[in-house]
């Protein structure tokens, strides 16, 4: 485990650092897509569609308003939907929370919103109501919305039929809203208050409903992600992954889980390899391989995550970024650069339960940019170092590489080892490393001396 809240196990810093098999890795540099303060954010296909400033945008070549006025939220969900001629038109259906069922259509070259008016009458002939929802997900070529404790759907290539019929109550021990929705191949899973359900069938004729997971309900609308044979999601109980027994966050993360947060999010990178956890102002990186967990930061804050077709990035006070190049700074509409700045730093270690020890160096393999540096510090008995400055790479390296700006940059070097002197005695360690060049960690070894022992030993 990489960053863990509990003290004395893992780290208590992983700043800018995502998980990788070989080791943590500085992550991305990050381009900035939108200027201005976005409230929150939804991807629809390699597009982004934003709240922000009052309105709905889509940012596609340029910004398009398509709606003015508050939203609660930005629930949306991409739909083919049958035009004249058997030809498909590409639209984003929203549930805001606010109001009724819209979409968002390209018009020329712009965005439009059309409201959805139900092509389903009562019997004077009126348009039955259509949902108003703040969650919505598209499976067996329907629309489908939670709706207080129920789930409702659209005909089949019909997004504006909406029958009253089309509903599936969740008869559980307890009445439990609908939290969100989540395709996961020939099942819609539904999260409740009270814990998840499966929808399977083809059809309004054989829907079946079944409760997969008792307990450890969905927080929000956002907190439940999947990459098409995986699921997971946030419960008041911490992460979860379907059909495994023990919350991926116990002991080390549950801390931030303790208090429901109705914001939270998830999000997968489109490798399927890193799960983004957005949680209380807080986003993670998750390695679904290992379970090692490292931390985004950006200065400005960030509000929430969001994956495209093509990318992942977040969105905050600052607007939208999305990650770029390796060995890269943060790059504004500006052109004002900003390097990565990753910080590595253990919780207290004490290596000799009896007293005081001696640690006369740490041992560090490591690899980056060659023009990259690094300060290793050490904290014993909460008193500092003077920083040692090392080098990542012991030569130029030999490969060049295009990056996403156009400029020829350093791939990593090959991994390098440095010996690190400390040669200070105490009860307590801290070791921290802090780089703003890229940096990948392949292992970092403080040797100890302590007791009758004269042997160093790995800590």
């Amino acid at each position: 485990m990489l960053l863990s809240l509990r003290p004395g196990d893992g780290l208590a810093r992983a700043d800018n650092l995502i998980p990788y098999p070989s080791g943590p890795r500085s992550r991305p540099g990050a381009v900035q897509t939108f200027s201005g303060a976005v409230e929150t954010a939804a991807a629809w296909g390699a597009r982004v569609v934003v709240a922000s400033g009052g309105a709905v945008r889509v940012l596609d070549q340029s910004p398009s308003t398509v709606l003015s006025g508050s939203v609660r939220g930005l629930a949306g969900t991409a739909y083919q939907a049958l035009t004249a001629d058997a030809a498909r038109e590409d639209r984003f259906y929203v549930a805001d929370g606010v109001r009724p069922l819209w979409y968002a259509l390209r018009a020329g070259t712009g965005y439009l919103r059309h409201e959805v008016t139900n092509t389903v009458l009562d019997a004077a002939g009126d348009p039955y109501p259509v949902p108003t929802s703040d969650c919505i997900a598209t499976w067996r070529g329907r629309l489908w919305v939670g709706d207080g404790y129920r789930v409702r759907h659209s005909d089949n290539d019909a997004p504006a039929a909406w029958d009253p019929l089309n509903t599936l109550a969740l008869q559980g021990a307890q009445p439990s809203r609908v939290r969100g929705l989540q395709p996961l191949g020939d099942r819609l899973v539904v999260g409740t208050d009270a814990g998840l359900w499966a929808i399977t069938g083809t059809s309004q004729y054989n829907w079946q409903r079944d409760q997969i997971v008792i307990g450890r309900g969905l927080v929000g609308p956002r907190a439940l992600a999947s990459d098409g044979a995986r699921l997971w999601w946030i419960s008041a109980a911490g992460l979860h992954e379907l059909g495994a027994s023990v919350s991926l966050s116990a002991g080390v993360l549950d801390a931030l889980f303790e208090v429901p947060d109705p914001r939270a999010q998830l999000e997968v990178s489109p490798d399927g390899e890193l799960l983004l956890i957005y949680v209380r102002g807080r986003l993670l990186v998750m390695s679904t391989r290992s379970g090692d967990v490292g931390e985004v930061l950006a200065p400005d804050g960030i509000y929430g995550a969001v994956r495209t077709d093509t990318g992942i990035g977040w969105y905050g006070p600052a607007g939208v970024w999305m990650f770029g190049a390796e060995d890269a700074p943060d790059v504004s509409l500006r052109d004002v650069q900003v390097p990565v700045t990753t910080v590595y730093e253990t919780h207290d270690q004490y290596p000799n339960p009896q007293g005081r020890a001696l640690c006369p160096r740490v041992w560090l393999t490591a690899n980056g940019s060659d023009r990259g540096t690094l300060r290793y510090t050490a904290s014993v008995d909460g008193v500092e170092s003077e920083p040692v400055m090392l080098t990542l790479a012991d030569a130029p390296a030999p490969v060049l590489f295009v990056a996403w700006d156009g400029s020829v940059r350093a791939r990593r070097t090959a991994p390098v080892q440095r010996e690190i002197p400390v040669h200070r005695a105490g009860t307590r360690f801290a070791h921290r490393l802090e780089a703003d060049g890229a940096i990948e960690i392949r292992t970092i070894a403080p040797r100890y001396q302590f007791g009758d022992d004269p042997r160093e030993q790995l800590a």
